[in-house]
């Protein structure tokens, strides 16, 4: 008899921001220096064309901002470093905004690496991120997707290579992501 085994397997961690409201208030501030705009795709059609929310992804100052970033969420970077007991170095850290009807289409973030989603303000009727599977289900030959269980506060750690997408805005209220890409190093 033939015994079914994993050939395949995609880690990712779910886990909380330590004293949130704090934090949550520190970062909201920190972002005060580095403002969110719709304005990005007039630059750039690619852009233009994926980005349906506001950001600060090419702010000038990124450096600034990861160091800013790295202070307030040290705990959680040692955690997550410890869990796979790899150093981690953050290359990139940006913040959206999704208004009402906004949302991103399917996309990733690295061949390598692992991307994290800090989800800062969520209304309870806010789209959560879905994960798509890297290949089709063997029986149907569909694109799996997966929508992951959130609260404010959560943070999402995943392969960069991992597609995913949010649904648009149907609430009144602003979903407000922090993210971040790190380094295995």
């Amino acid at each position: 008899m033939s015994k079914q085994k994993t050939l395949f397997q995609i880690p990712y961690w779910h886990s909380k921001v330590k004293n949130f409201d704090k934090k949550k208030k520190e970062i909201i501030k920190m972002l005060e220096d580095y403002p969110e705009h719709r304005d990005v795709g007039e630059r750039n059609y690619w852009v233009r064309s994926t980005q349906n929310f506001s950001s600060n992804r090419d702010n000038g100052n990124k450096q600034e901002m990861i160091s800013k970033f790295v202070n307030i969420m040290k705990d959680e970077i040692q955690e997550i470093s410890q869990e796979i007991k790899s150093d981690l170095a953050i290359t990139d850290v940006w913040s959206a905004s999704y208004e009402t009807g906004d949302y991103h289409i399917p996309h990733n973030h690295s061949s390598t690496g692992i991307s994290a989603i800090l989800y800062l303000d969520l209304p309870k009727d806010g789209p959560c991120t879905t994960y798509t599977q890297p290949w089709s289900d063997i029986f149907s030959d569909k694109t799996i997707h997966v929508p992951l269980s959130i609260l404010e506060g959560d943070i999402v750690f995943v392969p960069s290579f991992v597609v995913h997408f949010t649904e648009p805005n149907k609430s009144d209220s602003v979903k407000r992501i922090v993210s971040w890409d790190m380094t295995i190093v």
